[in-house]
């Protein structure tokens, strides 16, 4: 029996997600991959991205833990203004977040994403 996992993005971002792999499979197959339906295309990505990972794993398992960690991650302290401070914590409250994810997945990671 299969474990269920639930994976949240907005809509938007799962069609430039979706987007995204199809390019990828473009660029990495030769043979002109048959078209799939959004949701479809996302599971397979995911489930072959599962296996890589698990084969990695089962050669070098420190390998992957290592780069689950924040060993070797440089950390930058930044100074918010009290005023920012106040409405990132009212944001934190509601969404239940800490500040630094807030800061991380709104403003940081957007940086990491491949245009």
């Amino acid at each position: 029996m299969q474990t269920k996992i639930d994976l949240r993005h907005y809509k938007k971002e799962w069609r430039i997600i979706n987007k995204r792999i199809v390019e990828l499979r473009k660029l990495t197959t030769q043979i002109k991959p048959p078209r799939l339906k959004q949701n479809e295309v996302i599971h397979r990505y995911i489930n072959s991205k599962i296996e890589s990972l698990l084969t990695d794993y089962k050669e070098c398992p420190e390998c992957v833990l290592e780069s689950l960690s924040d060993k070797g991650k440089e950390i930058i302290r930044h100074h918010i203004q009290p005023a920012s401070y106040k409405i990132l914590k009212q944001i934190s409250k509601k969404s239940k977040a800490p500040i630094t994810t807030i800061i991380d997945r709104l403003i940081i990671t957007p940086l990491l994403i491949e245009k």
